[in-house]
């Protein structure tokens, strides 16, 4: 996952340059939408890389509940970038 976001982040920095050098405001505006993909991408690889601890005395169900946790601020970043788009 980290890869993927790492692939993903150098996408959008050469999109963006690219844009940049041709006058180009549809690069600039995918690049910018495209870096709001990685950094869904990489509170998914930040979950991911959490919930592979074991559980312990203080967390006994583990740390499971962060993919939940992340997933519900991705859900929360999109409503207020939409509310502000709107």
């Amino acid at each position: 996952m980290w890869i993927i976001t790492f692939i993903t982040f150098i996408f959008c920095i050469i999109k963006g340059v690219f844009g940049y050098i041709s006058n180009s405001l549809a690069l600039m505006a995918d690049a910018g939408h495209n870096l709001t993909y990685v950094f869904a991408l990489g509170l998914s690889a930040f979950a991911i890389t959490i919930t592979k601890h074991p559980a312990d005395n203080k967390l006994t169900f583990g740390y499971h509940r962060v993919g939940i946790i992340v997933a519900v601020i991705n859900a929360l970043i999109l409503v207020v970038m939409a509310r502000f788009i709107f």
